[in-house]
């Protein structure tokens, strides 16, 4: 029963996670009437989406990474209920990795975002283009903080122009990306200790 239970919950909160990635992908087009279906579907995730909006430090700009957020916290909340339909318990060496995993998930879709951002720009610049645009301007609010912080510890006050400040944060972020990407790996194989564990849907 307590089984059964758990696969009904892991299954709603699916269904949930696939509601929220309807809602956000019409989100993106703005001007287009989608009827009474595309306010029911705001009506159930706004109120859950609204919450981590509070999260300030989640907004660049124009672009908003609170449902990233909330994605993390139902994947981790999905995969506590697919390992307690499976296996009928979860041990604190399961629980630890699959929040660890899944945070680890959300760090990286911010690192891969970046460096995406960080190789256009740098494109976009060695080409001598975009210089002065509204677009990229944009682009350069968002990414810049992000870009001085991470890159300010190397170079520290030293005047470097932005092309090779750009590159030196692609460098960084990667290597981030890939150091990270094992740590996690290690820490997770080290909380299971051979245990079972069901991946993450991020």
């Amino acid at each position: 029963m307590f089984q059964t239970t758990m696969r009904v919950l892991s299954a709603v909160v699916s269904l949930y996670l696939l509601i929220l990635i309807i809602r956000i992908i019409l989100s993106w087009f703005r001007g287009i009437d989608f009827g009474k279906a595309y306010q029911v579907l705001a009506n159930i995730t706004d109120p859950y989406l609204n919450y981590f909006r509070k999260f300030k430090f989640l907004r660049m700009g124009t672009i908003d990474f609170s449902p990233i957020l909330g994605f993390i916290v139902l994947v981790i909340l999905q995969n506590i209920f697919e390992n307690l339909s499976r296996f009928g318990t979860i041990t604190p060496g399961i629980l630890g990795a699959i929040i660890l995993q899944a945070v680890w998930a959300g760090a990286a879709f911010f690192l891969v975002f970046f460096i995406i951002l960080f190789v256009i720009r740098l494109i976009v610049l060695a080409s001598g283009k975009g210089t002065i645009n509204p677009f990229w301007s944009t682009i350069d609010t968002i990414t810049e903080p992000i870009l001085y912080s991470s890159t300010s510890w190397i170079i520290g006050n030293r005047p470097i122009n932005h092309k090779t400040r750009l590159l030196i944060g692609i460098i960084l972020f990667i290597v981030y990306r890939i150091l990270g990407g094992l740590l996690v790996t290690l820490l997770i194989r080290l909380m299971l200790n051979s245990g079972p564990i069901v991946q993450t849907m991020v």
